[in-house]
């Protein structure tokens, strides 16, 4: 599937509106640093009790000074085992890091 490109004519050049992804490292400690950031945020929202165990894969991207991370991040709790995917976005502001999860889809059994 091609990247969605400007409109002939807008005055854009012809570059890809969303950049590609990269592939992440999920032993990456920012990496993990992040999904461990969802995993709390999601149960602070949720009331859940989910533990972090890694990070199976993910993906990021970035425009501007804002990093969008897509991860698979493996969990559980007393009921199981779970994979769940996050979206996390990462903003540089003044030189500091600012994390705010955008969803997390957590399957209860």
């Amino acid at each position: 599937m091609a990247a969605a490109k400007s409109g002939i004519g807008s005055g854009q050049k012809d570059e890809p509106i969303i950049p590609m992804a990269s592939t992440v490292n999920p032993n990456d400690d920012v990496v993990i640093q992040k999904a461990k950031f969802a995993v709390d945020s999601y149960n602070g929202q949720a009331g859940t009790g989910l533990k972090f165990n890694s990070v199976e894969f993910g993906f990021c991207w970035s425009v501007s000074d804002v990093t969008d991370y897509l991860l698979a991040i493996n969990t559980h709790d007393d009921k199981g085992p779970y994979c769940d995917p996050a979206l996390v976005s990462d903003t540089l502001k003044s030189n500091a890091h600012t994390y705010e999860l955008i969803w997390y889809n957590h399957k209860k059994k």
